[in-house]
């Protein structure tokens, strides 16, 4: 873990696809996984993650989102869906490049005459 506490925690963003010849559907869900600090994991942090229960537990989280949204469309009996997480793909985000925006000091100002 950073001491400064910079990098105690990455945003992992989930994405659930399932389709069949009946229709398809797409979760995405968002998650923060904080660093406990007990393992190193900044050497290979994918790595770590595929072998800790992180992403059985966003794709339970996912996986009950689909049943959910299925339902509220009487589409749930269409898909099957495995209790244990299918094999993963993991991608890293890079950092963006993209410098912060300038803003003109009259269009950034606001006050009342």
């Amino acid at each position: 873990m950073d001491e400064d506490g910079d990098n105690d925690f990455r945003v992992v963003i989930a994405t659930l696809h399932g389709a069949n010849e009946e229709a398809s559907f797409t979760i995405t869900m968002g998650s923060i996984f904080i660093d406990s600090g007990v393992h190193d994991v900044n050497a290979d942090y994918a790595q770590q993650l595929e072998k800790s229960e992180a992403l059985e537990s966003l794709y339970d989280l996912c996986r009950l989102q689909a049943r959910t949204a299925l339902g509220m469309l009487s589409m749930e009996g269409i898909f099957e869906m495995p209790s244990k997480a299918p094999e993963v793909e993991i991608t890293e985000l890079g950092k963006s490049e993209q410098e912060p925006a300038e803003t003109d000091e009259s269009e950034s100002a606001t006050g009342t005459d």
